[in-house]
């Protein structure tokens, strides 16, 4: 990747004059940074040049499929052993005129300290953002994690994913990060970092418990959700005529079925990659962009289950599996519901999901999502 495609992305994250020098040998060690680039030269991953700053940040990422890991711990080891530089698709640069304490575009104020940013960029998208991690230079420790959009929905779910925080932190104290500073205009978002592990990808007790937490005491009408999924569908103008008859003809057969069902704060994307483990044992939620605080039961562990056998190309039709699931028997039985409503949930689960990716222009992925639900929505048709 050229300084000329780097230079307006290094500028947008450090948000001053910066100038990336035209060798890394120009600037002092602290201004240089490793830059890694995933599939098609796509840019992912910068990184300060010392391993001891960069490992306090690349703590939060945990990649999911067994690719993923392997390559991952490649560039862990290579990083640790300071040989980053020699694998393929890494690039050192130089970066010059940059102050480190100048990070007010996310904190909301002028800072006394400095950090060492670590960042990662998602894939593009719609809805691609920057993740950067704030590292303490002195304590090598992340202090913060920071949010700004690149993809022209990004500052939007940014700015949702905030005010989920403020208020799972308000009725569920210390089970999500808390939010430091949002810039609605900018669609930026300064959250804390907290130290924890991975909890592993099989479904538990504890994560039916620390769902049960979210019972808000209230009841809401499934046909109001399918009547409002309806709406999305609809307002869709990149939806053929024909499959947008299908899906709401799907919608009509949930309306089929009446029911009263208790309202949830809703994650929206509980996965294991979402979820970790605190010191002390608790579970710790991130990435609240698709949360909902009048949310459905099941939805989350419907989530969790399907997202995982979909990216592994295994069974689709987890009904069968969450009915003999101990776990899910027992937030089905702690909040009274039925199996009839888990078999309602998943097929409105398999809807909703391929219509935010339709509404998130991520045309690729939700044609690929409906190619592989619509045998599952047409079983019993």
């Amino acid at each position: 990747m050229s300084n000329e495609a780097l230079q307006p992305i290094v500028c947008q994250i450090f948000k001053s004059q910066v100038q990336l020098a035209p060798h890394p040998s120009d600037v002092t060690p602290e201004n240089r940074f490793l830059v890694i680039r995933g599939k098609h030269n796509i840019l992912r991953w910068i990184l300060p040049v010392n391993p001891k700053e960069g490992l306090a940040g690349l703590q939060f990422w945990e990649p999911y499929d067994l690719a993923s890991r392997i390559k991952w711990n490649t560039i862990l080891t290579a990083y640790k052993l300071g040989q980053l530089h020699h694998l393929p698709g890494v690039q050192t640069i130089g970066v010059d005129h940059v102050d480190f304490k100048q990070w007010s575009h996310l904190t909301g104020r002028e800072n006394q300290m400095a950090y060492t940013p670590v960042v990662y960029l998602a894939e593009p998208s719609p809805r691609q953002k920057a993740v950067v991690f704030l590292v303490n230079p002195s304590r090598q420790e992340c202090q913060f994690v920071g949010k700004f959009p690149l993809g022209a929905i990004a500052g939007r779910k940014i700015n949702h994913e905030a005010e989920m925080l403020i208020h799972v932190g308000e009725q569920h104290a210390g089970i999500a990060p808390s939010l430091c500073h949002q810039n609605l205009l900018n669609g930026t978002s300064l959250q804390t970092a907290q130290a924890f592990q991975g909890t592993g990808r099989a479904l538990t007790t504890q994560h039916v418990e620390w769902l049960l937490q979210f019972h808000s005491g209230k009841r809401m009408s499934v046909l109001a959700e399918t009547h409002q999924l309806i709406q999305r569908l609809t307002t869709l103008d990149t939806l053929p005529d024909p499959i947008q008859r299908w899906a709401i003809a799907q919608c009509e057969r949930l309306n089929r079925h009446p029911m009263e069902v208790p309202m949830v704060i809703q994650h929206g994307d509980f996965a294991p990659w979402n979820l970790k483990r605190l010191p002390g044992g608790a579970l710790f939620a991130v990435d609240w962009e698709e949360g909902k605080i009048e949310g459905l039961p099941l939805y989350d562990l419907v989530h969790f289950c399907f997202i995982q056998n979909y990216l592994r190309g295994q069974q689709l039709n987890i009904v069968p599996i969450l009915l003999k699931s101990l776990p899910v028997q027992n937030y089905i039985q702690a909040l009274s519901l039925s199996p009839d409503y888990l078999r309602w949930v998943f097929r409105y689960f398999l809807l909703d999901y391929w219509c935010r990716q339709l509404e998130e222009r991520d045309e690729a992925k939700a044609q690929q999502f409906y190619l592989a639900i619509q045998p599952i929505l047409a079983e019993g048709d």
